[in-house]
């Protein structure tokens, strides 16, 4: 059957339109992809890099695990019952490169960047909810109950705040200034991404002088909530005080480049070495790695034990805090943490109140000593009294004897008991008083005697 010549050409048109219809939805699809590229490039460049990296190591120890085990597929394609298995024996066998045991927290934290690889996959399964992973969780759980049995999750590494008298070495030695302590800053990150407008000297209604921290995107506030801190960290004037905070700022700020005053300028400006210039600083920001080492190398020049770090600038502020008595809501609105129960891990007890704590027990426990040898020194001289008492003798000359008898025993037994309360030293008796008991027990016959004849 033919066709007339105006379907035809109705037909080509059709198919025409069709074609430049098909092309439009082509350059919206590839448009769309290009945002799209755009938008996934901005979201990698706002990732925290730490998580990142962490999650890409850990993801590559468990593959190279895999791997050894002959598993060659990808992690995200493994059937959840297969993949529980693989989990549950990798926790289990895991080592260090120099074949040593990870830590309990470090276990944990594999399994959340797992977690976080497998849902970047676009994975639906939840290794650390879906009742499809529970055996491998409860390997997980009994893994880092044994690691501390065996000593593991002291948290060797964890950063150790500075005492008051380490604090005035170093400021005496000149090794020390500036406020980390009084904004409760964290490690490098923070400190890199300071800006100069982001301390800003400002006056109370007063004449007061202060020092305002804007914070900006942090670790835990991020910016995606409205989670900002109850209010800008400060430090005030302290007139007089060499230490004062508001005379370094203004110290540093008169010696920085007039180019790195602007509010977008590093805050943290590079040190000039060179001495002939007459310069401080450098016209340049500092750099990351220096930055990083600030507190490591200002520890090691003044002679400091143990590990001092960045962070333990804001270790030391926050348990300052602590330990003055400041209630733990203001620490932690102070500090920026988002729950009390993270402060809980900055409340532990100063060397100085260890050492109080010390001697507390050593008085208790000299005193339940001192009422047992009292009880003890007590008992054996009235068994001596009762047995000079009934004692006779047939000539003065054992009358003289009993005599000396008497007055070695007693004032043997009481100068002994005098002794001991005059001094810590204690008796090398065979004697192990129950010191959970106060009473007053008596000794045995035989055992006052021993103690007489070995004194």
């Amino acid at each position: 059957m033919s066709r007339s010549p105006h379907s035809i050409e109705m037909g080509e048109r059709v198919m025409n339109d069709l074609s430049e219809d098909i092309l439009q939805l082509e350059d919206i699809i590839n448009s769309r992809d290009k945002e799209r590229e755009a938008t996934n490039a901005f979201l990698a460049e706002m990732l925290n890099g730490n998580p990142v990296r962490k999650t890409k190591s850990d993801v590559g120890k468990f593959k190279t695990w895999l791997n050894q085990q002959n598993e060659e597929r990808e992690v995200e394609s493994i059937p959840s019952p297969e993949l529980d298995l693989f989990l549950a024996r990798f926790f289990m066998t895991a080592k260090k490169g120099d074949g040593g045991e990870y830590e309990p927290d470090t276990l944990k934290s594999m399994q959340g960047s797992i977690n976080r690889f497998l849902a970047e996959k676009g994975s639906l399964v939840n290794l650390i909810e879906d009742k499809d992973f529970k055996h491998s969780r409860d390997v997980l759980t009994s893994k880092r109950k044994y690691l501390r049995q065996q000593g593991k999750g002291n948290r060797p590494n964890q950063a150790d705040p500075f005492t008051k008298e380490k604090l005035d070495m170093l400021y005496q030695k000149g090794l020390l200034g500036g406020g980390n302590m009084y904004f409760g800053m964290r490690s490098r990150t923070e400190h890199e991404h300071l800006r100069w407008g982001d301390v800003e000297l400002k006056t109370t209604s007063s004449g007061e002088r202060y020092l305002e921290y804007s914070e900006r995107a942090t670790k835990t506030r991020t910016g995606v909530n409205s989670d900002s801190r109850a209010f800008p960290p400060k430090m005030f004037e302290d007139k007089g005080n060499q230490r004062c905070p508001i005379q370094m700022y203004l110290l540093y700020a008169q010696k920085r480049p007039v180019n790195m005053k602007e509010d977008e300028a590093k805050f943290y400006v590079g040190i000039n070495n060179k001495a002939s210039s007459g310069e401080w600083f450098k016209n340049m920001a500092m750099g990351k790695n220096t930055i990083g080492k600030i507190v490591k190398t200002m520890a090691e020049e003044g002679g400091i034990e143990g590990r001092k770090v960045n962070h333990s600038a804001r270790k030391t502020g926050i348990t300052t805090l602590i330990h003055n008595g400041v209630q733990d809501t203001l620490v932690q609105q102070h500090s920026g943490h988002k729950s009390l129960a993270s402060i809980n891990n900055y409340s532990k007890a100063s060397i100085n109140q260890q050492r109080e704590m010390s001697m507390d027990l050593q008085k208790e426990r000299r005193k339940k000593y001192e009422r047992r040898w009292m009880s003890i020194s007590r008992s054996v001289n009235k068994d001596v009294a009762s047995k000079n008492a009934n004692y006779t003798t047939s000539s003065d000359d054992d009358e003289a004897q009993g005599q000396d008898f008497s007055q070695n025993k007693s004032v043997g037994t009481c100068g002994l008991g005098q002794e001991f309360i005059e001094s810590s030293s204690f008796p090398n008796f065979n004697i192990n008083p129950d010191l959970s008991d106060d009473s007053d027990t008596r000794v045995p016959m035989n055992q006052n005697e021993d103690i007489i004849n070995e004194e």
